[in-house]
């Protein structure tokens, strides 16, 4: 990509005061070039990355688009030659009247700008991202359904059987099956899956996404090339390829412009042949920590976790299970601390968000690195704040709570239903109840639903036994729930994205004082409601009533 002068930009960023001249001067080195300005500020997090993408297309005069956050429309952006869009940083992405909108790195190459609208046949409206924003999107924008059959069928004519491990490995090299296998990875990126299942069947193999926790069949392919596509990702993988009997597990990670994706693979040999799951576990640098109140918790609890990270000694503890968003809960309460005035050491396995200002080990068993290892060495690094990323065993919770008690500010997750029940996993662990009471500072539980689609989203009135299911109520209240009733945004599931669902219990004096006596959990709920701890179930009926997701969902996971 050539240069892009942008003195708009760089005009307001001085003016600002968020960048001096000779810094200016040294970074974009006597050239009219502004990017390496822009992508410097939004690597050392001078402006948070929003701000700093609307000032950069302000700066030309045009809107800043968050591409990530964009629906495309496949047809218009076929209208362009996808060689064309890689190698100018321009692509249309959706049509309103007579316009087409595209998304170019340069609005002020006048040149470029004809010559789209020309191959198009249509006026162009621009909007503005940085050139790695958009070969990202044109990377995951790309392949289609239709481009994954085409190579599912091409795939189909190749003469391989694969009977021997040279079969095996030539498959698995094959300009088809490489191109096939990441078309099918680069769409589930894009479509947000957390998981990829390539399960055989009696007479094909089902390729399924899961979104926003709900596992759904994407594709189905032919036995011969699920065969195939399972010999290439276990070569990205590291895996052994003729190994087909035993259960295997591997790593692979796909490089897109603006981060790395990394997933664990998993192969497990079926009564059909090998059933593969591939799970994000990393997205290095590729997204923003959400602030605490972009977490979706009420006032009430976003008051209660803020009062616990004032302190500077304690435990706090996030409980939920597998997938429920504790990680992300966990960096949103570190990124509201000052990483710069205190030392912040985060113990991970993988490393999930990148913190700036932080020290952040991922634990490798391969050559010894648990998480006991790694918390022995951080008592010798002069700590203040300890993010643990999960407690699952013995010597990692006594780790964790002499840190506690030593005057460190400790925040871990641990598997557990809710508050309340989390007391008594712990005590499963290990811990001794004048630990809990002198320092456990609170508990965050949570679970994860659907949110409902914000373009389809339509409220009904629930019927008078429906209410009376989750309410106590006299007469007939005019009481509003809502769902999504499909559409191209959400593929006609009535769902896009997901909401985090909480219960925070402080330990106050009067709970602590029950903990210490052995008090039954029961009892110990009962105190912390008296001082205003609400229910998970709750917190999600507030949500429910509020538009954010439906009963069913919150049925589906938090049953009554």
């Amino acid at each position: 990509m050539s240069a892009i002068p942008n003195p708009g930009f760089v005009l307001q960023m001085l003016e600002r005061g968020l960048v001096d001249r000779d810094e200016m001067r040294r970074l974009m080195g006597g050239e009219e070039d502004a990017l390496p300005l822009v992508r410097h500020l939004l690597a050392v997090n001078r402006l948070p990355s929003q701000e700093c993408m609307m000032a950069w297309a302000e700066g030309f005069g045009h809107t800043w688009i968050d591409l990530g956050a964009t629906l495309v429309d496949h047809a218009v952006m076929s209208l362009l030659p996808r060689e064309l869009a890689e190698s100018q940083c321009v692509m249309p992405i959706y049509q309103l009247g007579g316009k087409v909108t595209a998304v170019i790195a340069n609005p002020d190459d006048r040149a470029l700008v004809a010559k789209v609208a020309a191959i198009i046949k249509t006026p162009l409206s621009l909007v503005v991202a940085l050139p790695e924003a958009i070969a990202e999107a044109v990377q995951l924008n790309y392949p289609t359904e239709a481009d994954i059959s085409n190579l599912e069928s091409s795939a189909l004519q190749m003469d391989t059987v694969c009977k021997t491990e040279e079969d095996i490995n030539s498959a698995a090299k094959s300009e088809e099956i490489i191109r096939l296998t990441d078309a099918l990875i680069t769409l589930a990126i894009k479509e947000r899956a957390s998981d990829i299942h390539i399960t055989p069947r009696e007479t094909d193999a089902a390729v399924r996404f899961r979104v926003d926790g709900v596992l759904a069949t994407r594709f189905v392919l032919a036995h011969a090339v699920q065969q195939r596509v399972a010999a290439r990702i276990k070569v990205l993988a590291k895996m052994n390829i003729a190994e087909r009997r035993l259960p295997q597990d591997g790593r692979l990670a796909i490089d897109l412009p603006t981060r790395r994706v990394e997933f664990r693979v998993s192969s497990v040999p079926s009564l059909f042949g090998e059933n593969l799951v591939l799970r994000i576990i990393a997205t290095s640098a590729g997204r923003d920590i959400p602030k605490l109140r972009d977490l979706d918790l009420s006032a009430d609890n976003l008051r209660a976790l803020e009062t616990m990270l004032t302190r500077r000694a304690g435990l706090i503890l996030v409980v939920g299970p597998t997938g429920a968003g504790k990680t992300t809960t966990l960096f949103s309460a570190l990124n509201s601390l000052d990483a710069t005035q205190q030392n912040i050491l985060t113990v991970e396995e993988p490393v999930e968000y990148v913190l700036p200002g932080a020290t952040q080990v991922a634990v490798n068993r391969g050559v010894g690195l648990g998480f006991v290892e790694v918390l022995r060495a951080f008592v010798r690094q002069d700590p203040d704040i300890i993010m643990i990323g999960e407690i699952r065993d013995r010597e990692t919770l006594t780790i964790g709570f002499e840190a506690a008690l030593t005057g460190h500010l400790v925040l871990a997750s641990i598997h557990g239903n809710n508050a309340v029940q989390s007391l008594i996993r712990l005590r499963q662990l290990g811990a001794q109840d004048e630990w809990l009471a002198s320092a456990l500072l609170g508990v965050v539980a949570q679970r994860i639903v659907r949110r409902i689609c914000r373009a389809c989203r339509t409220p009904y009135t629930p019927s008078h036994e429906e209410l009376a299911r989750y309410f106590a109520f006299e007469g007939n209240p005019s009481v509003s729930f809502y769902r999504g009733v499909g559409c191209e945004k959400c593929r006609h599931t009535g769902y896009r994205g997901r909401i985090a669902i909480h219960e925070v219990a402080e330990l106050l004096p009067e709970v602590q004082d029950l903990v210490i006596s052995g008090a039954r959990p029961s009892e110990i709920f009962a105190a912390a409601s008296r001082l205003g701890l609400r229910p998970l179930r709750y917190d999600g009926l507030k949500k429910v009533l509020r538009g954010m997701t439906t009963i069913d969902e919150l049925d589906r996971e938090i049953p009554p």
